[in-house]
């Protein structure tokens, strides 16, 4: 297993594990209306656009991108972060 830093090549990989992870786990708590919400916001330019403000990362396996998460500041704050986007393949949890 491989953790390191997005790159732009990885826009298209991530945005399918996000959307692939909404429609299997998430569903189970949130309505479909609000998934299908979520996945409009993690296409692959939006994710791109995340990846801009925020220390993105993607964890490998085997060469496939299996999860991700960032961490940026939190409302601007330079003393305070939060994290971001953290998905991890369905397939990988458990």
């Amino acid at each position: 297993m491989k953790i390191r830093r997005f790159e732009e090549k990885d826009a298209k990989k991530v945005s399918e594990l996000i959307i692939d992870t909404l429609r299997k786990t998430n569903i189970k708590d949130y309505s479909a209306d609000s998934i299908e919400n979520h996945v409009n916001n993690f296409q692959p330019e939006n994710v791109l656009k995340r990846a801009s403000w925020t220390h993105f990362y993607v964890v490998q396996e085997k060469g496939n991108i299996i999860g991700c998460g960032a961490i940026a500041p939190y409302w601007d704050k330079i003393d305070e972060s939060s994290l971001f986007t953290i998905f991890i393949s369905p397939e990988y949890q458990g």
